[in-house]
């Protein structure tokens, strides 16, 4: 009986090891992601062909609510990811500026979604899109 306990143990033991080793052992905080760079934003919400808005707009089209929902919240993460990057160049003043600009229409397509108001998702996109330009002047190399 007690070689049991012993080897139940022993293996208990061993699996705790291989959690730790596996990254279990960690704690919340040791797993935040880092502050995606303000490159990797623009690709993943404004992208060509899988960027996040136009993701939305193509399933609030279709009606695809729940897929335009997702995305959505997605989208705001990464307003909300891109407000607290530092401008590259520019005054930190518009640079906050805008991208509560930018959260708030991100909030307001989302809100849309929810409703299942793809003409409100349309013109909030058409917002977002019409915004690029005085960003991209103000606080990009580009």
């Amino acid at each position: 009986m007690m070689q049991k306990w012993f080897r139940a143990a022993v293996l208990a033991g061993f699996g705790v090891v291989a959690v730790v080793l596996a990254g279990g052992g960690l704690t919340a905080d040791d797993k935040k992601d880092p502050l995606p760079d303000i490159s990797e934003i623009m690709k993943k919400a404004h992208g060509k062909t899988d960027g996040y808005l136009g993701k939305i707009g193509k399933a609030a089209k279709a009606g695809k609510w729940e897929d335009a929902q997702k995305t959505a919240k997605d989208q705001l993460i990464l307003a909300d990811a891109l407000a607290k990057n530092d401008p590259p160049k520019g005054e930190k003043k518009s640079w906050e500026k805008l991208t509560k600009e930018y959260i708030a229409t991100s909030k307001k397509v989302e809100e849309a979604t929810k409703k299942e108001d793809a003409k409100g998702v349309e013109e909030n996109l058409k917002k977002i899109f019409g915004s690029c330009g005085t960003c991209h002047k103000a606080h990009m190399n580009k």
